[in-house]
């Protein structure tokens, strides 16, 4: 466990009459038993070794295992430690079956629309219309470009992606997708007609 909750002021009403030394060793072995997730050994002398203080302080040590814990025979257990690791231990839990749902969802092969199934979006642009492809939008000219660019010159197209110049002159009943829309093939040759 690398977190758990300190509450400042109930450690501090059953704390105050602490020295320092004796609060430097209970804010230890607190550290120490939620770290670890059980319960203190139940060698005073280990515990002392064990948060990191002098020899010299296992008195300290052993009157404040004596005043916050209780011994066992698994070691100092403190019944406030052990109420939240129990709840502690029960969230994981929860979030374990939580997350193995969750990937039994996601194994679940999901069944994906046919083609024949899928329609155009009713909030399709006006000016644009399916290519054939499921996929994909071309736009088309409005009517208005529609009149004045019917026999107008490769300049119309010019700027345009080639796939959607291309798919707007079929459309308007143009030629290849070198010719401008009404180019006739005679003009394509260079031997007269008409070259809007």
């Amino acid at each position: 466990m690398n977190y758990y909750p300190f509450h400042i002021g109930d450690y501090a009403v059953r704390t105050r009459h602490l020295s320092p030394m004796e609060d430097l060793a209970l804010r230890r072995m607190l550290d120490l038993y939620y770290q670890t997730e059980h319960s203190l050994p139940p060698d005073p002398a280990k515990v002392v070794r064990l948060i990191s203080l002098p020899s010299e302080f296992g008195a300290v040590v052993e009157s404040v295992l004596k005043e916050f814990f209780v011994r066992t025979p698994r070691g100092y257990a403190n019944s406030r430690c052990e109420a939240e690791l129990a709840r502690y231990k029960a969230q994981v839990e929860h979030g374990r079956k939580g997350a193995q749902k969750r990937w039994a969802k996601d194994r679940q092969p999901t069944a994906s629309p046919l083609a024949d199934q899928c329609q155009p979006t009713s909030n399709q642009n006006q000016n644009q219309e399916m290519d054939g492809r499921m996929d994909t939008l071309v736009p088309v000219p409005s009517q208005k470009e529609n009149n004045l660019h019917r026999s107008s010159s490769e300049e119309t197209w010019r700027g345009w992606p080639a796939e959607i110049a291309d798919a707007c002159r079929r459309k308007l009943g143009g030629g290849l997708a070198s010719d401008g829309p009404g180019v006739a093939p005679a003009a394509r040759s260079g031997k007269g007609g008409y070259r809007g």
